[in-house]
């Protein structure tokens, strides 16, 4: 029932309609890390009405990267995620953005780059490209806001990896209390997969 919902989601409620792009986001990277490519190509036309309106946050490049690369649109996605990497954005005088969508949009983060190299070969964290702006991100999972909460130290254990910084080993460990404590399965499994490498 629920996946019926969401498939029609995008009929009910207007394309310019702020929770739309919201729900779409998740409901896509749930669909990208199922591999359920056919199902997220079906939103094609929901991108393509985005897409009028000129209005690109992070939850709308969210969904436009998830179907570009679904859709073997390479340079597209590419485009898409480096448009949320850019448009991201966390400050008191923006309240719009809730602990549990700037969780989800830095899991998104995390974890864009390993399905594009499964996809395509390309490790995305050591991309010349993209490595001045994941570098933005540490100051955001750094922030007094999002210390306790396991997602964003999630992303800042794999960015401390990546830019060979020290407490890498502390930080995992730990992202993996706080995805216990909290309850957050995806969160310790992804957890476990990064720091086993």
């Amino acid at each position: 029932a629920l996946h019926l919902l969401f498939q029609s989601l995008p009929t009910i409620l207007p394309a310019r309609h702020w929770l739309t792009t919201r729900a779409v986001a998740m409901y896509l990277f749930w669909l990208m890390l199922a591999d359920r490519r056919e199902l997220i190509i079906s939103y094609g036309g929901f991108v393509g009405r985005r897409a009028t309106q000129k209005r690109s946050d992070a939850f709308s490049r969210t969904i436009e990267a998830i179907v570009a690369m679904a859709a073997g649109e390479r340079d597209n996605a590419l485009a898409a995620y480096e448009g949320v990497l850019v448009s991201i954005r966390d400050t008191v005088n923006s309240p719009w953005i809730l602990p549990y969508e700037m969780d989800f949009l830095l899991l998104f983060i995390g974890n864009f780059p390993e399905a594009f190299a499964s996809e395509y070969g390309e490790d995305l964290w050591r991309s010349q490209r993209f490595r001045p702006l994941l570098k933005k991100i540490l100051p955001l999972v750094q922030h007094r806001r999002h210390r306790k909460r396991a997602i964003p130290e999630l992303i800042k254990a794999r960015l401390f990896e990546v830019f060979r910084m020290k407490n890498v080993k502390f930080s995992y460990d730990t992202a993996l209390k706080r995805s216990r404590l909290s309850e957050q399965p995806l969160v310790e499994m992804i957890c476990r997969v990064w720091f086993a490498r």
